[in-house]
């Protein structure tokens, strides 16, 4: 299936595309590898998507988990918390509950069992900066996730035109507007207004996309 470049593309804070994120969440929280599942959730959710993904994952339950209604109302309860507290330890939470269960079956006991995730639990997913920063897709891409056919175009716009497509995750934005950025949508570019604020940027965000190895390329994008 070849991908349909009219549909937004999105790329998230270390550049896999987003779309391909969320499917390859669902299928790893079906096959219950709570560790893949956890990738792929907090990358959604660092990339500035968190009321996103706590939508995303009501989703799933409601499509496979409606077996489980004393899960989905403790689920609900963190979720209530999580508005209130913003702890990210709580999509973990998430994640750690609905991996335990096996969604084609069904609540056997009056008493069920919640597993609560610490904050030093999901350590390894918070975002990272490191020098150069070019390295950083290599040490944090781990997952390839569910993969499409190749596709030449979209490899072309992952070299050439990832900061665009990069700007609408808000954690891109952000980066892109403190450093004096701008985003022009017409033109599908990122112009900053002087030299010193596009070396400032990309000293600390300069991933480099179209130097990444051909395997880093195609895992950002699942082909």
């Amino acid at each position: 299936m070849t991908i349909n470049m009219t549909i937004n593309i999105i790329f998230t804070r270390y550049l896999y595309l987003k779309s391909g994120v969320l499917e390859s969440l669902e299928k790893s929280v079906l096959k219950r590898d709570l560790n893949e599942s956890l990738f792929w959730a907090y990358e959604i959710y660092f990339s500035g998507f968190e009321e996103e993904i706590f939508g995303f994952l009501f989703q799933l339950m409601e499509r496979y988990f409606t077996n489980f209604p004393k899960l989905i109302k403790f689920l609900k309860k963190k979720e209530r918390e999580w508005k209130e507290t913003k702890q990210e330890e709580i999509l973990g939470t998430f994640l750690k509950n609905l991996c335990l269960r096996d969604h084609t079956g069904t609540e056997t006991t009056k008493r069920q069992v919640y597993i609560i995730i610490n904050p030093k639990d999901i350590d390894c997913f918070r975002n990272m900066e490191t020098i150069p920063s070019y390295k950083i897709l290599g040490q944090k891409c781990i997952y390839s996730g569910t993969k499409k056919e190749e596709n030449e175009t979209l490899l072309n716009t992952f070299r050439n035109d990832w900061l665009f497509y990069a700007s609408f995750s808000p954690i891109w934005k952000t980066r892109i507007l403190e450093n004096n950025g701008e985003i022009d949508n017409e033109k599908k570019t990122v112009v900053f207004e002087n030299d010193d604020d596009t070396d400032s940027f990309y000293d600390k965000y300069g991933y480099e996309a179209d130097e990444q190895t051909l395997e880093i390329q195609k895992r950002c994008l699942f082909i």
